[in-house]
């Protein structure tokens, strides 16, 4: 993928190169797999940001917070997806809403990524607790 400023991979299976990384806006990621079981993390950094990038930022943060906040046992994946959604919608942002992939996050464990666990508008399976879902 290019966007301006450089080049990036941002598939889960991408590998480190020793590409110079743009001034701006850095994501990191990093994935580790112990007995058969995984987990990442990522994180976005911004380096002097503009006031517009933190508002987007912000609107985008918000909508997480909400997503996680609604996460909750019994309640349907696919709810979870669309208050996400919602929220971007009605944020200064809504465009943003089309933007949103088919899913936004998934369940971990013995599978990186657990197919039945997809946090998107058409999983109606419903979070347990105990689950692990990023």
């Amino acid at each position: 993928m290019y966007i301006i400023g450089g080049t990036y991979t941002l598939k889960y299976s991408a590998q480190s190169t020793k590409d110079a990384i743009h001034f701006g806006t850095v994501i990191a990621f990093i994935g580790i797999r112990y007995k058969n079981y995984c987990a990442n993390t990522v994180r976005t950094m911004m380096v002097n940001p503009s006031d517009t990038q933190r508002e987007v930022y912000t609107a985008v943060l918000e909508a997480q917070e909400a997503g996680i906040d609604k996460l909750r046992a019994g309640v349907k994946l696919s709810e979870v997806y669309k208050t996400v959604r919602q929220k971007l919608s009605d944020s200064k942002f809504g465009y943003l809403a089309e933007k949103l992939g088919k899913n936004i996050g998934f369940g971990m464990g013995i599978d990186f990524r657990e197919s039945a666990l997809l946090i998107g508008g058409k999983n109606d399976q419903q979070a347990k607790k105990g689950t692990r879902l990023y």
